[in-house]
């Protein structure tokens, strides 16, 4: 009876339907979505790779089928405060 509870249930229920609503592109089995991210993205002063998402993986639950594609916000490079070299930890 939460409503904040109830809210964060729905929207997961609708995340849902739309995943089985996505169709897997070799096979055709519902379920298509990310199954996983690669980091790496690259720093923007020095190019060295960060802990920063590069990379959404998608994947089918009964085929294995896998594609990798960069991060769908465009972002190629990222700021250098996330940069273990031009900001190491103290």
């Amino acid at each position: 009876m939460n409503p904040t509870r109830m809210k964060v249930i729905t929207e997961l229920a609708e995340k849902m339907a739309n995943r089985l609503a996505t169709l897997c592109p070799k096979c055709s089995c519902p379920g298509w979505g990310i199954v996983d991210y690669i980091k790496g993205l690259p720093c923007e002063d020095c190019g060295i790779k960060t802990k920063i998402m590069s990379h959404e993986v998608y994947g089918c639950p009964s085929c294995d089928y896998r594609e990798t594609i960069p991060r769908q916000d465009g972002l190629q490079t990222t700021s250098p405060m996330y940069c273990d070299l031009c900001n190491p930890y103290i």
